[in-house]
C-alpha cells in the first residue's frame, strides 16, 4: 500500500498486518510504496500465506496485528 493509505489505516511499515476476505485470513508484513494506487493494497497472489485469500480484486478489511 501506499503512504496515505497506511496512514489512513493507521498501519506502520513493516508491520505486521492481518488481512480479512470473506472468511480467510494472512498475516502480512506492510510495505509501503507509493506507486500503489491510494485505497489499495497489492498481495501476490497464489504465493504460500495469500493462497486462501478470496478474489484477486475485491474488498478486503486491515489492521495492524
Amino acid at each position: 500500500m501506499n503512504g496515505a493509505t497506511a496512514t489512513l489505516n493507521q498501519v506502520d511499515s513493516q508491520a505486521e498486518v492481518e488481512i480479512v476476505q470473506g472468511d480467510f485470513r494472512a498475516t502480512l508484513v506492510c510495505v509501503i510504496d507509493d506507486r500503489v494506487a491510494d485505497g489499495c493494497v497489492y498481495i501476490p497472489a497464489g504465493v504460500p500465506g495469500t493462497e486462501l485469500l478470496g478474489p484477486m480484486v475485491g474488498p478486503l478489511t486491515m489492521s495492524q496485528a
